[in-house]
């Protein structure tokens, strides 16, 4: 719960940082809610398109959606 919190303040704080949101997207990854990182891993590779890192988080997070 902690690693949410931080994570969603410092997206608040920084909500045009890439990397903050793959952070934010990583914690709900790891909690188990894929859709919602799928969703903020696309907000990421929207400030930030074409970034490999980024594109290799989505991909992750989908196929554990599907798993």
């Amino acid at each position: 719960k902690e690693r949410m919190e931080g994570a969603t303040r410092a997206t608040e704080l920084e909500p045009e940082d890439s990397n903050i949101l793959d952070t934010l997207a990583e914690v709900h990854f790891r909690l188990g809610d894929s859709e919602k990182a799928i969703l903020v891993i696309e907000r990421a590779l929207e400030l930030a398109p074409g970034d490999a890192y980024l594109t290799e988080q989505h991909q992750r997070f989908q196929a554990g959606r599907d798993e």
